[in-house]
C-alpha cells in the first residue's frame, strides 16, 4: 500500500471540517428554528398575558370607580343626615366626618386630632369602648348654649377587637326647649285651673264688700275719719278685682284671630308708638332687624300685647335710662322643616337674679312691689296659642334678653343667624 501525500492529507482534513461545518449549520438551524419557535409561543404567551392584564386593569378601573362612587355615594348619604358623624381609627385619629358637625360643634376636625371634641363631651378616648349614649350642654363661640346627645358604637376586626370608633352627634336644643316649655305649660295650666276657681270663689263677695262700702261712705258724710276708712277699703277692693281681672285673662283660652303679619313692619310700627315713653325716661330704642321681609301667621293685637309687656318690663329696669334693642334673626334647626322668625328684646337694665330666671313665667311672681305677678304669664299663653317659644337670659346688673320664636309661614330670600347675647 501506498502512502498518502500531502495533499491527500490536506484533502482529507478538508472533507473533514467541511461535514463539521455542515454539522455545525445544522445544529444552529436547529437550535434557531427552536429559538424561532419559543419566541413564537412566548409572543403568544406575553400577548396572552398582555390580554389578561388589560382585562385586569379594566376590572380594577371599575372597581376603583364604584369604590369612588359608593365613597361618594356614602359621604352625600352622611352630609344629608341631620347629624353629626365622625369615625376614628383604633388610635382616635379622624378617617372621615361630615360637615353636619362643624355646624353643630364649631370645629373642624377633618385630618384633625378628636381631643377637642371629646372635651365638649366631658370623656376620654378609652370610654368610646364602654359609653353607649351622653348628653352634654356646652356653650359656642358666639355663646349660644346648645344641648346635644352623642352616641357611640365600634366596628370590629376578625378577632372582635375594636377597629374603628363611630361618633354620631346630634343637636338636641330646640327638643329640649320644647320639652321645657311642654313642662312649663302642663303647670301654667293646673295653676290656671286653680286660680280660675278662686277668682270665681272671691269677686262675689268682693263685689259685696264694695256695693256696702259704697253704702256705708254716703251714711258717713258727716265724719270724715271714718269715711277715709271706708274709702280706703273701696280703694282695696279694686285693687283686688283689678288684679282677679288680671287673673281671669291669664286663666282665659287665647283664641287668637289669625291673620298674615308681617313681622318687621309691626315691630316698627310698634317701635314710633313707643317712643314718647322711651324718650322720656332716657332710654334709646335701637333696631336690628334682618334684611328680608318674613311673614308670620297670628293675632296682631294679641303679639303687639306680648311686646308691650317686654318693652315695659325693660323700662322699668333702666330707672336711670339705657338701650333697649330689638332685633331679629331667621333662624331653621337641623332638626326641624320649618323656619323660624326669632324677635329678641335685650335691654342694658338691672337684670334678674339667676335663682328667679326660672320663675319669671309664673303666675304672681313678682319682684315689684305694685305687680301683679302675671304679665309674664300672659306672655307665655300668647306665645304658646301661636306655636311658638319664649326664652330667656339675664345677668345681674347688665340686662336682660327675651327671645319670642314663631314659626314663619313665608319665606323670602336666604337666611342667616346672627348671634345674640343678653350682655
Amino acid at each position: 500500500m501506498s502512502k498518502r501525500t500531502d495533499t491527500d492529507n490536506i484533502a482529507l482534513k478538508e472533507e473533514n471540517n467541511i461535514v463539521f461545518l455542515n454539522e455545525v449549520i445544522s445544529s444552529f438551524n436547529d437550535t434557531s428554528k427552536r429559538l424561532e419557535d419559543s419566541y413564537r409561543k412566548l409572543k403568544k404567551e406575553i400577548s396572552s398575558l398582555k390580554k389578561q392584564l388589560e382585562a385586569k386593569n379594566r376590572e380594577l378601573e371599575k372597581n376603583l370607580k364604584e369604590k369612588e362612587r359608593l365613597s361618594c355615594f356614602l359621604q352625600n348619604i352622611m352630609e344629608s343626615l341631620p347629624l353629626g358623624v365622625v369615625v376614628l381609627d383604633s388610635k382616635g385619629r379622624v378617617k372621615l366626618v361630615n360637615n353636619i358637625l362643624k355646624d353643630i360643634t364649631g370645629l373642624d376636625l377633618a385630618g384633625k386630632d378628636i381631643s377637642p371634641l371629646l372635651e365638649i363631651l366631658s370623656i376620654e378616648f378609652k370610654e368610646l369602648s364602654v359609653l353607649k349614649e351622653k348628653e352634654v350642654d356646652f356653650i359656642k363661640k358666639d355663646r349660644e348654649m346648645q344641648h346635644l346627645r352623642a352616641t357611640f358604637s365600634s366596628l370590629k376586626d376578625e378577632k372582635g377587637r375594636d377597629k374603628e370608633k363611630i361618633i354620631i352627634v346630634e343637636d338636641k336644643t330646640l327638643f329640649k326647649k320644647l320639652e321645657i316649655q311642654s313642662h312649663r305649660d302642663k303647670k301654667l295650666k293646673a295653676m290656671g285651673e286653680m286660680a280660675l276657681q278662686i277668682a270665681h270663689e272671691i269677686r262675689n263677695p268682693l263685689g259685696s264688700i264694695e256695693l256696702f262700702a259704697s253704702i256705708l261712705r254716703r251714711e258717713l258724710y258727716n265724719n270724715d275719719d271714718l269715711r277715709r276708712i271706708v274709702e280706703r277699703i273701696i280703694t282695696s277692693v279694686k285693687s283686688l278685682d283689678y288684679i282677679i281681672s288680671s287673673l281671669l285673662l291669664f286663666t282665659k283660652t287665647q283664641s287668637p284671630v289669625f291673620k298674615r303679619i308681617r313681622i318687621h313692619k309691626l315691630l316698627r310700627d310698634f317701635c314710633e308708638y313707643l317712643q314718647p315713653l322711651v324718650k322720656e325716661k332716657g332710654i334709646v330704642i335701637l333696631q336690628n332687624y334682618t334684611k328680608d321681609n318674613p311673614m308670620i301667621r297670628g293675632d296682631e293685637a294679641l303679639i303687639r300685647q306680648v311686646f308691650l309687656n317686654l318693652a315695659l318690663n325693660a323700662i322699668q329696669a333702666m330707672p336711670k335710662g339705657g338701650v333697649l334693642s330689638i332685633s331679629t334673626n331667621v333662624l331653621k334647626p337641623k332638626a326641624d322643616d320649618k323656619w323660624w322668625i326669632e324677635i329678641i328684646f335685650k335691654d342694658t337694665g338691672t337684670g334678674i337674679p339667676k335663682e328667679n330666671l326660672q320663675k319669671i313665667f309664673h303666675p304672681f311672681f313678682t319682684t315689684k312691689e305694685k305687680g301683679t305677678g302675671l304679665g309674664l304669664a300672659i306672655v307665655h299663653n300668647i306665645i304658646e296659642s301661636h306655636k311658638g317659644t319664649i326664652e330667656v337670659e339675664s345677668k345681674e346688673g347688665k340686662g336682660t334678653a327675651f327671645a319670642i320664636s314663631l314659626p314663619i309661614i313665608k319665606k323670602e330670600g336666604a337666611y342667616e343667624k346672627r348671634p345674640y347675647t343678653c350682655c
